[in-house]
């Protein structure tokens, strides 16, 4: 027995396990159940359900291909599960199921901000900004020095 015979056998019940999901969502939408709940996550999860079903059931075809096991008993099981999950798969022109819309989600709302606060009036040349003695100041200088290291 090889990995791909393992991975055969593995996964025909996944790509039935998902078609059966997918007939479950398709049956909630063609019996048109009054829940609403029920019908938004059968029209969500149906195209996903029936893609994930295709795709496991050529993950079997190519593990069966490589595998060396050919035969028509061994390759009719997958064709005919891969078939009914591409026949349950909406199209564009299905009517019996309404357009999913997604919920409108509000803008959040802001706060309006608070007005900005008045620029400083500059003070009148020569008063000081700050009190203190003017003799205190240090004199002006003409450039920067660097600091020294320390």
């Amino acid at each position: 027995m090889s990995a791909m015979d393992d991975i055969a056998r593995a996964a025909l019940p996944v790509a039935v396990a998902l078609l059966a999901g997918a007939a479950v969502a398709r049956a909630v939408i063609w019996a048109r159940v009054d829940d609403d709940r029920a019908q938004r996550l059968a029209n969500r999860y149906l195209e996903p359900l029936c893609t994930w079903s295709v795709i496991a059931v050529g993950v079997q075809l190519f593990a069966l291909v490589a595998g060396g096991d050919t035969g028509v008993g061994a390759l009719a099981v997958p064709l005919v599960v891969g078939t009914l999950a591409a026949l349950l798969r909406p199209n564009d022109n299905d009517a019996d199921a309404p357009a999913e819309r997604e919920p409108e989600v509000a803008p959040p709302t802001q706060a309006p901000a608070p007005p900005a606060p008045e620029p400083p009036t500059p003070a009148p040349p020569g008063e000081r900004l700050w009190s203190g003695d003017l003799a205190d100041d240090p004199p002006p200088q003409a450039g920067r020095q660097a600091a020294p290291n320390r």
